[in-house]
């Protein structure tokens, strides 16, 4: 009697199909896993390697049998219950995955990471009070591990529990300090967004100095004084970047950036062209595009945009107007270098009513040298707490700008702010046709009046409903909805997605937190154009002018995806 022969043991048989992959012989890949499934089928790990090909493949219909039979045939090996996890995420099917990590945490209460990963589940589907449970029972079986507290303080921040995410981070640097270079950005950033500034620059400077000041924790550094409004300390600490290494291209492009804001034209042009001929040595096409973006918008803001509005704002403000149906509301703190951009609303748009949104704080010099040039303005008193971005200080200047042009009787709002110029000709008229020509959404369910008119800058369909708020056209009762929130004093959700799912919430959309549903509010409720249609010029960042600086893993909604998606 001949033996049949044994099976490859289940590495060697991942390995081998792994190999055919990488080489493009997908069939061949499948064909050697089926194989070894067939030889032996009560092998969970037959299956699972089955499985990852296909998942490898984005065939996750194909993947999900192969995963439930290795779980089913060895409940207790992790790994399987994380590849049908990751799987069904794949497919957005986040409370499949959320079920399948619970059931494996049940049977296995005593495991760690298994609660860990039941409480990410969690977070991703938004779940609060599961994934604090599922993170605070992982934590109790190991109170000395960081990481427990790590997990727990960014579940709770992408699920805007800044205040918990505060607190978990503040136990892992009483816990293991060196570990704050892991978390250290996050850390200081919930602590910003709950206005506690000197902790988070405390942590920052703790964070550089674990890291011996190195370019990357300098990097993290800068980027915090910027978001801190502090750009003359995030320059000197590109510089020391630069020191240190004069070819990094990361500090030599935010550098070239933030001096353009600055209106300090040479040096940044000298620190971007140096960027550009390094991204033309670079094998990175990522790296060539940002460059190449960065040096076409700077020149097109310093030889086109910039002058324009310097001409423009130089035109005599004539006689206040009268309200009529349409509006403009300009919002947001003023600063020198915004006078111009402001002032420049008035030449071109001389018909218009014009409402400036501030705070009440500004100083005198700024709002007399804007003051004729705007026909109302509204000073705010600032939320004692600006939220993550300066939610809470946006949804003021915002809300109640829009608010008064309401109530003086505008039917249409242009929404913009003090540090952007929108420089098409013939803007608002354009604006109403294409009001015009894409009427509200047929759905019967939605309690709007109309589109909102916005741009591609920003707005993102992953991560999910994160629609672009820098400046936007509509129905004044749109408009007025989209920003009546409650501030968010507890909040550490980017802005964008917060504004658009409490719109959403508001005009009765169900939000499934899908790909598809997330692409299906652009669809219904929103018209997207391309920065570059309004002749987009945002002093502040002048180099940041289209969607070419996008981080991975977001994905953009373009004009083309949104008029494709109106053809569906």
């Amino acid at each position: 009697m001949i033996d049949a022969p044994m099976p490859p043991p289940p590495c060697d048989v991942l390995a081998a199909a792994l190999a055919f992959f990488d080489e493009g012989k997908i069939e061949s890949a499948v064909e050697m896993c089926q194989q070894a499934v067939a030889q032996d089928p009560t092998s969970a790990s037959y299956h699972d390697a089955l499985g990852q090909i296909f998942l490898k493949n984005k065939e996750y219909a194909r993947a999900e049998p192969s995963f439930r039979e290795a779980v089913r045939l060895d409940s207790d090996q992790l790994s399987y219950a994380l590849h049908l996890a990751k799987g069904l995420t794949a497919q957005e099917r986040y409370y499949e995955a959320l079920e399948v990590f619970e059931v494996f945490a049940r049977s296995h209460p005593r495991m760690v990471v298994a609660h860990i990963h039941l409480g990410l589940a969690a977070a991703k589907c938004f779940e609060v009070e599961r994934a604090e449970r599922a993170l605070q029972t992982a934590i109790a079986l190991n109170p000395k591990d960081p990481w427990g507290y790590m997990h727990l303080g960014k579940a709770m921040m992408s699920m805007g529990q800044t205040q918990k995410a505060c607190d978990a981070f503040s136990k892992v640097a009483k816990i293991e300090s060196k570990n704050l270079l892991q978390f250290g950005k996050n850390y200081s950033e919930v602590l910003r967004t709950l206005n506690r500034v000197e902790e988070s620059l405390a942590v920052c400077g703790h964070v550089v100095a674990l890291a011996n000041r190195s370019v990357e924790a300098l990097h993290f550094l800068a980027d915090h004084f910027e978001n801190l409004g502090m750009r003359d300390r995030s320059i000197a600490t590109l510089r020391e970047c630069l020191e240190i290494d004069s070819n990094d291209h990361i500090a030599l492009t935010a550098m070239g950036n933030r001096l353009a804001g600055l209106g300090q034209f040479e040096e940044a042009r000298i620190c971007l062209m140096k960027a550009l001929a390094l991204a033309g040595q670079s094998q990175d096409p990522t790296r060539k595009r940002l460059a190449e973006m960065y040096c076409r918008s700077f020149n097109h803001a310093v030889m086109n945009q910039l002058p324009k509005v310097r001409h423009l704002s130089r035109e005599s403000p004539g006689p206040p107007r009268l309200i009529g149906n349409e509006a403009i509301v300009i919002r947001g703190g003023m600063d020198p270098s915004y006078v111009d951009v402001v002032r420049h609303y008035r030449a071109a748009h001389p018909n218009t009513f014009i409402i400036l949104s501030t705070w009440n704080d500004t100083p005198e010099q700024l709002i007399g040298a804007v003051a004729e040039h705007v026909d109302d303005l509204v000073l705010n008193v600032r939320p004692p707490l600006p939220g993550k971005s300066n939610l809470n200080y946006q949804i003021v200047c915002a809300g109640n700008g829009v608010i008064r042009a309401k109530e003086l009787g505008a039917k249409r709002i242009l929404l913009t702010r003090t540090d952007v110029a929108l420089l098409r000709p013939h803007l608002l008229n354009d604006l109403r046709a294409l009001y015009s020509d894409h009427p509200k959404s047929n759905l019967p369910s939605l309690n709007t009046k109309g589109r909102l008119i916005v741009s591609d800058l920003f707005s993102f369909y992953r991560p999910f409903y994160h629609v672009s708020d820098i400046f936007m056209y509509g129905h004044a009762d749109d408009v007025a909805l989209y920003w009546s929130l409650d501030h968010m004093t507890d909040a550490c959700l980017g802005t964008e997605s917060t504004l658009a799912r409490s719109f959403a919430n508001k005009i009765g959309w169900l939000i499934k937190n899908t790909t598809s549903d997330s692409i299906s509010l652009y669809q219904e409720c929103f018209i997207v154009r391309p920065s570059t249609w309004f002749d987009f010029f945002w002093i502040k960042n002048p180099c940041r002018a289209s969607t070419a600086d996008v981080p991975t893993g977001m994905d953009v909604m373009t004009e083309a995806m949104w008029t494709s998606s109106q053809a569906d």
